[in-house]
């Protein structure tokens, strides 16, 4: 985060000093976990997401080299290098004076602190102040877990500056069937991805790319679609970027950070509809975590024959997984936007003093904002002309991005304030890549999500929410339309369009 959204965020919760800024967080990696790979890249990503956080962050830990991670560091010990420059404040190597708050990765820490929290895993097992066991290595249990011990860092902090919020209870998830089974089971040796295409590598999209680049022996083609460059303000929630990545293409970036996976990572820095027209229309898989309704729609229309779908709102985390007119939900089933709803474009819309049909036009085309329009957005918030002029020329997510998409409300005393909340972001970028991995995994095609599943990241884990979607009821959506049926069965004649069945590629 930058000076200016500290302020920001000062001014929204009322209190003498920014949520972000008073404590004193460390991260420690206990004694003996440095011999887990999947613990050190548990350290690196809860490290990450705190450094975009809070200000004061000082890491404990054995110096160890790294394995494959999208960075390519290469020991443990160049992590904060790595990580100075994303926040206020430095990071510092080594047991500080005194602490606020202290997180274990691992194991609980034995630094002492104020306010103590501590993460567990054993491979597809993700464990909050709760053992996991150690019997199975895996990267993904390890990394879901990051997310939740800096979300529950973040509630110390919150709740001690007044917020009206508890902390998380303790839990051990089941990431292959997300209940409290204690279902496990061996990761994959080599995952052989096939061709599949990502269209938006944005906040969750770069979380995904992020938690890929732990593997080592993947093989296959990711087609890495979408048309933006990175602005400045992306990094308090692209995790997988950093300073000086600002300027470069997001497909560039995200290939770069696969090259140690195996799967081999293609830029196409051109817009889904520019990449349909070049390579053709045929896609069997589509990896879809866009910013906006609208978005989501537009790809289904161009009909993948599957689908898997990541997304963000307030504190929510939404994973799914679709096909098209088998009885459940299709990618535009769940996106079907109710008669009265006010969807994203609406808000956005309304709030920038547009009309919803611009934004929509925007967003599906990923195209730049004109001088005419920033203008027009000044005019509509009664600001100095001119106020927004370094927008022109961006992205129309990166104009309004910091009123929307991966923003969290919350509740003070006071009031409400508006916060970044990387770790949010990051969740459902690795529920995205633990999907990914269950669909192109024969083993663990058992596993694979019925439908859809939900989060909320600052609250425990709830199976309930790991729910079957049917078909939209109104018969509404293009999934009830002939036209889109037959067009889907040319394209995939062996995939069933008739039954609830979810049969795999």
């Amino acid at each position: 985060m930058r000076e200016s959204d500290n302020k920001r965020f000062a001014k929204h919760i009322g209190v003498a000093a920014n949520v972000f800024d008073w404590p004193s967080v460390t991260l420690e990696l206990p004694p003996g976990q440095e011999r887990r790979p999947e613990a050190v890249a548990s350290f690196v990503l809860a490290a990450n997401l705190l450094k975009r956080l809070f200000s004061k962050l000082s890491l404990i830990a054995n110096d160890v080299p790294l394995g494959p991670n999208p960075w390519h560091l290469s020991s443990l010990r160049e992590l904060p290098n790595a990580l100075n420059g994303l926040s206020e404040g430095d990071v510092t190597w080594g047991e500080p004076a005194s602490s606020d708050i202290v997180l274990g990765i691992g194991a609980p820490p034995q630094h002492n602190a104020a306010s103590k929290s501590y993460v567990t895993f054993n491979g597809w097992l993700s464990g909050l102040e709760k053992d996991v066991g150690t019997d199975h290595p895996g990267i993904f249990g390890a990394l879901f877990a990051a997310c939740y011990g800096v979300s529950q860092t973040f509630l110390h902090a919150a709740i001690a500056s007044g917020a009206g919020y508890r902390l998380i209870e303790p839990f051990a998830l089941s990431l292959l069937t997300y209940d409290f089974s204690g279902t496990n089971a061996p990761t994959p040796g080599t995952v052989d991805f096939e061709v599949s295409h990502l269209v938006g590598i944005g906040a969750v999209g770069s979380a995904f790319v992020y938690a890929l680049s732990h593997l080592s022996s993947s093989t296959g083609v990711l087609q890495l679609i979408d048309n933006d460059c990175i602005d400045e303000p992306n990094l308090q929630r692209y995790i997988l970027m950093r300073n000086k990545d600002v300027e470069q293409k997001k497909t560039d970036v995200a290939k770069e950070a696969l090259r140690a996976s195996g799967l081999k990572g293609i830029s196409h820095p051109i817009s889904f509809a520019q990449f349909q027209e070049h390579f053709g229309y045929h896609v069997n898989l589509l990896i879809t975590p866009v910013d906006s309704e609208a978005g989501r729609r537009k790809l289904a229309t161009c009909l993948p024959k599957f689908v898997l779908n990541a997304a963000t709102g307030n504190t929510n985390v939404t994973i799914s997984r679709h096909g098209f007119a088998n009885g459940e939900a299709c990618l535009h089933c769940l996106y079907l936007p109710d008669i009265e709803e006010v969807t994203t474009e609406m808000r956005l819309a309304a709030d920038m003093g547009l009309t919803v049909h611009e934004v929509e036009q925007h967003l599906l085309a990923n195209a730049p904002v004109s001088e005419d329009l920033v203008h027009r957005v000044e005019e509509h918030l009664l600001v100095e002309k001119g106020k927004f002029k370094d927008w022109v020329g961006k992205h129309i997510q990166s104009f309004y991005q910091r009123a929307i998409c991966g923003e969290a409300q919350i509740n003070t005393p006071t009031g409400t304030i508006v916060s970044p909340l990387s770790f949010i972001s990051a969740t459902a970028g690795v529920l995205l890549a633990v999907e990914f991995v269950k669909f192109r995994s024969p083993a663990l095609s058992s596993f694979m999500l019925s439908n859809y599943f939900r989060v909320d990241t600052l609250y425990t884990p709830n199976p309930a929410f790991n729910q079957r979607k049917p078909q939209d009821p109104t018969h509404r959506c293009i999934c009830w339309d002939q036209d889109y049926i037959e067009t889907y069965r040319t394209k995939y004649p062996q995939q069933p369009t008739s039954d609830s069945s979810f049969a795999r590629p």
